[in-house]
């Protein structure tokens, strides 16, 4: 039975607010969340999830409000739990420590190796739970190449580091059963794809 996820990494939001989970979208965010109900017009969206923290839950609202469905949040579709915002330089090194070794944990922060589990344990309930449904996710670029890691080899860290400036961006994952058949990467504000792994799943 075909299943079809969309993971939404979140619109921009605005770092100014240094709390991760309270830090909201920015006006741009706000305008570019309200085209995801263009992007999806003619997808027969049957439920939408989201990570409970704020800007994911932001980003995917419009959506909930066209289609008149609930947005459900999941813990386990949050952020990497990293301790505190770092900045850019110390971010990419920290980023480098986690994917050559996906145990480390640095200093108390959540380890490459937990992530995966967590977003993977997300994807396997709901194509468990609602097989040959399509479901929205709102969720966050770590969190979001950590789930696809585990069904891709190839995406690692270039991808997440490419994909840090591009909000919102989503990843489509068609799956038969729990086999992942085809993904696609796309920037729902120009509909553009940016590339399609059909070839090497």
């Amino acid at each position: 039975m075909k299943t079809t996820l969309y993971l939404i990494r979140h619109a921009e939001s605005d770092h100014a607010v240094r709390d991760a989970k309270t830090r909201p979208l920015t006006e741009k965010g706000l305008r570019d969340a309200k085209k995801l109900p263009q992007f999806f017009k003619t997808v027969p969206v049957t439920r939408i999830f989201s990570s409970p923290y704020l800007r994911a839950s932001q980003t995917v609202l419009p959506l909930s409000k066209d289609k008149n469905l609930p947005v459900i949040t999941d813990e386990r579709a949050r952020e990497w739990m990293g301790g505190r915002p770092f900045p850019q330089e110390i971010f990419e090194s920290r980023m480098r420590e986690m994917f050559e070794d996906e145990k480390a944990t640095n200093g108390g922060a959540e380890s490459l190796k937990a992530l995966k589990k967590r977003t993977m344990a997300l994807l396997m309930h709901l194509l468990t739970r609602y097989p040959g449904e399509t479901i929205v996710i709102g969720t966050h670029a770590l969190a979001l190449t950590a789930a696809i890691m585990n069904f891709d080899s190839s995406i690692g860290l270039e991808f997440l580091m490419n994909l840090l400036p591009v909000t919102p961006y989503i990843a489509e994952m068609i799956f038969e059963d729990f086999a992942l058949v085809s993904m696609r990467f796309i920037n729902p504000c120009y509909e553009e794809t940016a590339f399609s792994r059909e070839d090497k799943i």
